[in-house]
């Protein structure tokens, strides 16, 4: 019985994790934050929507420090970076590490705020890659932050996120029975 107390408990500890976060910077094809995929053919293009998901963590102040890797290499260029008209300076490149201000609270009382439009262009061939918000390796302790809408911009560490293309976001589940699960820790 105690050892199904700790499944249990761990169990709503991971779930509560997965399903909130304390902010993310995040890309996306439009703010509408349902697709977390995209197909794109040889030298084609897709803009990515840049995004900082507030769900449980702080507004977003007037700064984010982050970059964006893409997984396949040379195979796929970032072809434009088009910023948001609040944002009024920046320092750094985008695959190496960057920081973009605004002169003011960019996402103050809203849970979605738009940062910017990263264009996306595959070079080669169709294989699955991934594109991520990555910690800025240039920070003076590595991660990706965004200052808080607070007196003084306190920083504060947000996740980050990746969309796939040409592939699925969603792997597959093999789908077990409650009593298959218990099995496994007796």
């Amino acid at each position: 019985m105690k050892r199904m107390s700790l499944i249990i408990a761990f169990l709503l500890i991971v779930s509560s994790v997965v399903f909130a976060h304390n902010g993310a910077l995040s890309l996306y094809l439009d703010d509408t934050l349902a697709k977390c995929s995209a197909n794109i053919g040889p030298f084609g293009t897709v803009d990515l929507q840049l995004l900082y998901v507030k769900d449980q963590g702080p507004y977003l102040g007037n700064a984010a420090e982050f970059r964006i890797l893409k997984s396949n290499g040379n195979k796929a260029v970032f072809n434009n970076v088009a910023w948001s008209t609040q944002i009024v300076a920046t320092l750094g490149d985008i695959s190496t590490g960057i920081t973009v201000t605004g002169a003011d609270c960019l996402g103050l009382n809203s849970d979605v705020t738009y940062i910017g439009t990263i264009t996306v262009m595959d070079i080669s061939d169709t294989d699955t890659f991934v594109v991520r918000v990555v910690e800025d390796p240039t920070a003076l302790v590595p991660g990706i932050y965004i200052t808080k809408c607070e007196e003084g911009n306190p920083k504060a560490n947000v996740l980050g996120g990746w969309l796939v293309f040409n592939g699925s976001c969603n792997p597959a589940v093999e789908s077990k029975s409650w009593g298959a699960i218990k099995s496994i820790y007796k």
